[in-house]
């Protein structure tokens, strides 16, 4: 029988998946819920202990945002690379924003209700959304 131990600590990126923040094993092919801005994981599968890269706290923030708009915890994923950008277009293209024209109508012309660049939303005046966080990882 033999082991194999790892002497150095690999960097992996935070990503989401199914409304909960998860990392991939850099030496195996598991993942791990984490949580929120936590700075290192060991691997429940090898054992390997890892460091974890997260976007800055006010994209974290408002990717959290854009993705629980979304109905099914299923649909709310991230990788790292996508900008905000890209998840308000995935949103528009699946319907997200249909409901929202009654309050596009009833504020008037030229309010601007969302307004997202790759790294923050600059406005929202959207109505909040029924869960406020992505599920934490149970103690």
């Amino acid at each position: 029988m033999s082991f194999l131990i790892h002497t150095t600590r690999q960097a992996v990126a935070a990503r989401a998946y199914n409304s909960m923040w998860i990392v991939d094993c850099a030496y195996c092919p598991s993942a791990q819920q984490v949580q929120r801005f936590q700075s290192g994981f060991e691997c429940g599968y090898c054992y390997a202990a890892s460091d974890v890269i997260w976007p800055a706290e006010e994209t974290v923030y408002s990717i959290e945002r854009l993705l629980l708009m979304r109905p099914l915890p299923l649909n709310r994923n991230w990788m790292p690379g996508e900008t905000l950008t890209d998840l308000v277009r995935e949103n528009a293209e699946h319907g997200i924003f249909e409901p929202l024209k009654a309050l596009a109508e009833i504020t008037g012309p030229g309010v601007t209700l969302l307004n997202v660049g790759d790294d923050n939303i600059r406005v929202d005046r959207l109505p909040a959304t029924r869960q406020r966080e992505f599920k934490a990882v149970d103690s």
